[in-house]
């Protein structure tokens, strides 16, 4: 498996407090994307009687699907519904569905929860060594309730207009997955350090004006990196200070058309 990073930790983390087709959608993407499930793993949920001995479930969690026949005829259960998704993901060279068959989201289930046994399954396959807590601030510390939607608009209207620099930085940042230190987008990149740091600073300050959002201090200090941004030491140097783009802003920039924009650094003259 590749080393999963701070964004995908995240999602994968949250995914648990989603709703079915949500928290279904995230945790299927990412087992793909990283390949975290072993051919034994992938029988195991795919057979009724053990996936209700681990999982709780009435129907296999997974269906194999012979990508010869049509999927439709494969999908449906002995009294003729279809039970699953129609979505396929390929793991370890073979095409998968997932049953649709979750229970356990909100206060009130009407069945028994055979979601959360599922999820504690599949953290313990992606062996995470890293908290996303570790990564300031916490949604406790600074609840920013801005949607993806709400970021949208915001790119579109003021940071691509208008401010090139800033969404040479974004865009640099999506290469690398949504984090990255100063020091790691000047040497690919080119530029100095404090122009990333420069950029993150103005889009924050940009961000909290637009939104009209309270100010988030660091003890006495303001600062406006965490509109847009996370962040961490990696190492304890300044030069190891990491951003990573917030979760609902990394994606509304993959929905954005940004192929025009170049990650690299353009002294202004």
């Amino acid at each position: 498996m590749d080393y999963i990073t701070q964004q995908d930790t995240t999602l994968l983390i949250d995914a648990i407090n989603k709703p079915n087709s949500e928290f279904s959608t995230t945790l299927m993407k990412l087992i793909e994307k990283y390949q975290v499930l072993s051919s034994e793993d992938l029988l195991l949920l795919c057979d009724r009687k053990r996936s209700r001995e681990l999982f709780f479930s009435d129907y296999p969690y997974f269906v194999h699907i012979d990508t010869h026949l049509p999927v439709g005829d494969q999908i449906k259960s002995p009294d003729g519904r279809n039970r699953y998704y129609s979505v396929t993901y390929l793991l370890n060279g073979n095409t998968y569905v997932m049953t649709s068959q979750l229970y356990g989201f909100g206060s009130n289930p009407t069945h028994k929860d055979c979601r959360t046994p599922f999820y504690n399954w599949i953290i313990s396959k992606f062996k995470l060594t890293e908290k996303p807590d570790d990564w300031w601030p916490s949604q406790a510390e600074y609840p920013l309730n801005l949607t993806k939607e709400d970021w949208k608009k915001y790119i579109l209207n003021i940071e691509m207009p208008n401010h090139p620099v800033p969404m040479r930085m974004l865009k640099a940042m999506m290469e690398l997955d949504g984090e990255a230190s100063c020091k790691k987008l000047s040497d690919l990149y080119g530029g100095h350090p404090s122009v990333y740091a420069g950029c993150a600073m103005n889009i924050g300050r940009r961000v909290k004006k637009h939104f009209n959002l309270p100010a988030c201090m660091d003890r006495n200090q303001e600062r406006y990196f965490p509109f847009p941004f996370l962040g961490k030491y990696r190492g304890g140097s300044e030069d190891n200070y990491i951003y990573r783009i917030r979760p609902e802003l990394y994606d509304a920039l993959k929905e954005i058309d940004l192929s025009e924009i170049s990650p690299y650094y353009v002294e202004d003259h």
